[in-house]
């Protein structure tokens, strides 16, 4: 009897062990749910058991480019930017804490380009419905075979970073701030991450 009972305690203990990893397992990878989709991507939110009880927590968006899910995508849907002169698409998505990795997407290999930035912000306002080059917007400036410049504007400041396609790198970030009038006031320049003068 005594064997007995220690048996079914080591089976309770597996079964609850197994439980529980299966809900961590789940909890932490979630279920992603397609919300929309366009000609290029397909996006949505990973949905999580904990999402009820942490409601105001939000849910984490994701793209979802010929079958390659990519999570904790940044902007707003449909969370890219066109390149049309490259046949490619661009977006970002967070790549830890202080960094984000760009992706250029060639439409036609669904070849995948990645540059990583170091403490970038950038992506967040991909997707904004109002024009680019309009306050709190993200949007391509310029693109060439080896080099794409991506800009957020701000009510009264600029951000540009050139994107080195060839050696896939953040080649350099300028960050310009205007006048009440709109006029250049002032201008930083940063390579590999340092002021230039």
């Amino acid at each position: 009897m005594r064997s007995f009972g220690k048996f079914l305690l080591l089976l309770l203990t597996l079964t609850f062990a197994i439980a529980a990893i299966a809900f961590a397992r789940y909890q932490l990878a979630g279920t992603p749910v397609v919300t929309g989709s366009d000609t290029y991507v397909a996006w949505g939110t990973v949905r999580r058991p904990t999402d009820i009880v942490l409601a105001h927590q939000g849910r984490e968006p994701f793209i979802r480019v010929n079958g390659r899910t990519y999570p904790d995508v940044k902007g707003l849907p449909p969370f890219y930017l066109r390149l049309p002169e490259l046949n490619s698409i661009l977006f970002v998505t967070v790549a830890g804490r202080d960094a984000i990795e760009f992706h250029i997407v060639d439409v036609r290999s669904w070849a995948d380009a990645k540059i990583r930035g170091e403490k970038l912000s950038f992506g967040g306002h991909i997707g904004d419905p109002d024009p680019p080059g309009s306050p709190y917007t993200d949007f391509v400036e310029g693109e060439a075979s080896n080099r794409i410049v991506v800009a957020t504007q701000y009510p009264r400041a600029r951000t540009r970073i050139f994107l080195d396609l060839s050696a896939r790198r953040v080649e350099k970030v300028e960050y310009e701030e205007f006048d009440k009038n709109g006029q250049l006031g002032q201008r930083h320049v940063y390579m590999d991450g340092k002021p230039v003068q």
